[in-house]
This record gives C-alpha cells, structure tokens and sequence, in this order.
C-alpha cells in the first residue's frame, strides 16, 4: 500500500515538473505585410522571386528559428508593392540576405552583476535584395539594390514569448526599413518603367 502511495506521488510531482516546463505556450505573431502602402505601378509584364540566401541552418544563424524571418516578409514584398502594368520588360526581385544572426554576449560574474538584468544575447539581422529589369531576350536594363541592417540584443532573464517577441519587433523593423530604401531606389533609378 505504501509503495503504490508513492509511485502516485511520484508521478504527480513528475506531471507538475513537466507542466511547469510547458506552462508558457508561444504566442501568435500577426503577418508582416506592405499591403497598406500605396503600390509601385511599373511597366512590366510579370515578376518573379530568386531565392539566392539559404539559412545555413546552424546555431550561428538563428534566421529559422524566430517567429518570423527576413526570407519569409521579404518574399511577400514584389507582390505587396508592385503592381504590373503590362509591357515588354520583366522584372526579377532577388533576395541576397535575409539572415539573422545570433551572438552571445558575455556576461560578468561579479556581485554588482547580480543585481542588474545582463544583456546576453545579440541578434544581427540583415535584408539584401536586387530589383531588376530585364527584356524578354534575357538583357538587363536596369537594377537597384537595398540593404539593411538592424541589430537587437536579449536580457539574460528574458522568457521564451519575450525573446519571440523581440525577435518579432526586429524582423518588422527591419523590413519595414528596407521598403523605404527599396522604394526609394526603385524611383530614382528605374524611373523609366515607372508612369
């Protein structure tokens, strides 16, 4: 009788220890979009996607582990801003970087330490791509290119849902960043498909 008294309270305390451990769910994070800017109308007749960064999916690179990447907003970023109004050229969106890095940081050990929340983590995010135009024959006749950079850093004592968030807050500010410089460029140098 006694031994099954403990086998149950053993499992019980096994079951409260993993729920403790499960206790903080991920939350959910909205879609980043461009659909609430005005769009880039541009005299071609279609435009497609070149994915030339691949996360190296190593602990360096934290790009496929945050709630939301660089890759996957800027892919969405051709099909928010431009709109196709027909013609001759084609156009072609290349993402070159849409990496995110993670660095640690190192942390003092000494008593004054104890008191305050160390930084320990920093994340380096970075959004690279190439807009260009081309003809049917395959000829470039114009390109520009956008690159961003934003850096963030994480507590040491940051929760699960508070680093997600964090992360989160970096890839929009980051994207959002390379909207304008994109757009930017675009006016200023492929004015000649745009009305």
């Amino acid at each position: 009788m006694l031994k099954k008294i403990l086998k149950t309270f053993m499992v019980v305390i096994m079951l409260s220890g993993l729920t403790a451990c499960v206790s903080e769910s991920r939350q959910l994070f909205p879609d980043v979009t461009f659909t609430h800017l005005p769009s880039i109308q541009m005299a071609v007749s279609d435009i497609t996607i070149e994915q030339r960064y691949k996360s190296p999916m190593t602990a360096e690179y934290a790009d496929h582990r945050i709630p939301l990447s660089p890759q996957t907003v800027m892919t969405r970023w051709p099909g928010d801003r431009i709109s196709q109004t027909g013609g001759e050229a084609r156009a072609k969106f290349i993402i070159m970087d849409a990496s995110v890095k993670e660095y640690g940081l190192d942390i003092d050990g000494n008593f004054t330490a104890y008191f305050t929340d160390e930084q320990a983590l920093r994340y380096e995010a970075t959004a690279e791509a190439m807009f260009q135009i081309s003809s049917n024959d395959g000829n470039t006749h114009g390109k520009v290119r956008a690159r961003v950079k934003r850096s963030v850093t994480v507590p040491e004592n940051a929760s699960l849902n508070e680093r997600d968030k964090i992360l989160f807050d970096l890839t929009a500010a980051l994207t959002r960043e390379f909207d304008v410089q994109m757009e930017q460029e675009i006016r200023k140098y492929l004015g000649a498909w745009l009305p």
